[in-house]
């Protein structure tokens, strides 16, 4: 199902870009975009306009329908361009509770539930990738491994790394990406492109 909704998502994207020349980008079934304030209330109306065009149905609420800002939160990740010329990517304190708190309750099982570990790994992962990229994985994937071996797993090894993981989620610092480069850029011109005669 996901996949094939990522399928129609990359249409939709298609249509909003070739459409009505708006760069913009889906995580999952959230289309967010970004763009200068003048444009945003603009822009934001010819979204609605062009998904009623198509009949494509939505959610209207004021939860899901969001005024433009300078931070936004697509599917648990917060994207903050507030700080000028910086974006601050993170993952939302609701992301990180609940991941937290899943630890936590696995660790008092007894037996340990394999579909409940791998849909923990899962929202980890992709919390991990807007964050500290790799740094959690080798946790994720001893606990993965000791979590596969069913009623042979030792629920003490499964109850550290999953200490270890709530730990790593709560220490995990936003990420910050420049948006200005003060370097000026080397250009490099190759075959005929620096050729008078050919100018």
């Amino acid at each position: 199902a996901v996949n094939a909704f990522n399928v129609s998502a990359r249409e939709l994207r298609f249509i909003l870009k070739m459409g009505l020349e708006m760069p913009t980008t889906h995580f999952f079934d959230d289309f967010s975009h970004v763009e200068p304030s003048v444009f945003s209330q603009s822009n934001s109306d010819s979204v609605e306009w062009l998904f009623n065009l198509l009949c494509w149905d939505y959610k209207a609420g004021p939860e899901d329908l969001k005024p433009s800002a300078p931070s936004f939160s697509p599917l648990g990740v917060e994207i903050d361009f507030s700080n000028g010329g910086w974006a601050m990517i993170s993952n939302t304190d609701k992301r990180r509770t609940k991941i937290i708190d899943e630890c936590a309750r696995l660790r008092q099982l007894q037996t340990l539930p394999f579909l409940e570990v791998e849909s923990l790994l899962g929202v980890c992962q992709f919390a991990e990738t807007f964050t500290s990229g790799r740094s959690g994985s080798l946790v994720m994937r001893m606990v993965r491994r000791e979590a596969a071996k069913g009623k042979a797993c030792r629920s003490e090894v499964v109850g550290s790394l999953l200490a270890d993981l709530s730990d790593h989620v709560a220490a995990a610092a936003p990420r910050w990406i420049s948006l200005r480069r003060s370097a000026r850029p080397i250009l490099i011109f190759t075959d005929a492109a620096s050729d008078i005669e050919q100018s």
